[in-house]
This record gives C-alpha cells, structure tokens and sequence, in this order.
C-alpha cells in the first residue's frame, strides 16, 4: 500500500509554522510554575546613594547607608484636603476617585514655599507624605 501526499510549498510551511508554535506554547506553559512568587532579590536590585556610589540594595541596607540606621525616625500621613496639605519631606498620589474625561489630581511642592497642595477637578484625591525626622 502506497500513501502519497501532494502538500503546496506554502501550506507545507505553514503547517510547520503552526507545529513549532504549538510545541513551544506548550513547552513554556509546562514549565510555568504558578505557585512560585516572582520577585527579585535585595542583592539583584541596584540603588544609587548620594556622595557614596552604587550598591546593591542588601549591601546599602546592611552597611547602614539607608534603612532606619541612616534615615531615622519617619512619619507618614494620609490627606485628602484640597489645597495645602503642609509641609512634607515627600508625598506622592495614593488614590484617585472618579477618574473621568477631564478630571484630574495633581500633587506638587510649591518650590518658592516648601508646601505640598491638592489640586483637583471633579474627582477626589488622597495624597501619602512620609516626614523624615
């Protein structure tokens, strides 16, 4: 018994093509472990210090270049106010409420002043500061 198959040159690679997909989708899903967290390392993560240079992140913390042994004591606070929230080493938007077309938060430092503000259009703000003692 004689099988022959006649396949054109472009169908012949496209099934190939779809073979080799296959393979390899079903390759990286066998191998993707769900139950691990992805995460990196404190000695994969690289911080630059001020005056001091490049560190790996375990090393900045171990040698007391950042952590509570170099910074201190710190405060943080949660303000929603519109308009001065006070005076801040640094605050940042934490949570933006109906974020539409046009609406808008804004948290900034007047340099001039040193003060941080809220500024918002039709939408609600919450800004986190962190005080460095």
């Amino acid at each position: 018994m004689k099988l022959e198959v006649n396949i054109n040159k472009k169908y012949a690679f496209l099934i190939f093509g779809a073979i080799i997909l296959l393979v390899i989708s079903v390759g990286v899903s066998a191998t993707w472990d769900t139950s691990k967290k992805i995460f990196h390392s404190a000695d994969d993560v690289k911080v630059t210090i001020p005056e001091e240079g490049d560190y790996s992140l375990q090393d900045a913390i171990t040698g007391g270049l950042i952590g509570s042994s170099g910074v201190g004591e710190y405060t943080i606070t949660r303000n929603d106010t519109v308009g001065s929230i006070g005076f801040h080493s640094f605050c940042a938007m934490a949570k933006v409420r109906n974020a539409e077309d046009s609406h808008y938060c804004d948290i900034y430092k007047n340099d001039s002043t040193s003060e941080w503000y809220i500024k918002q259009y039709k939408t609600g703000c919450t800004a986190v500061c962190i005080d460095f003692n």
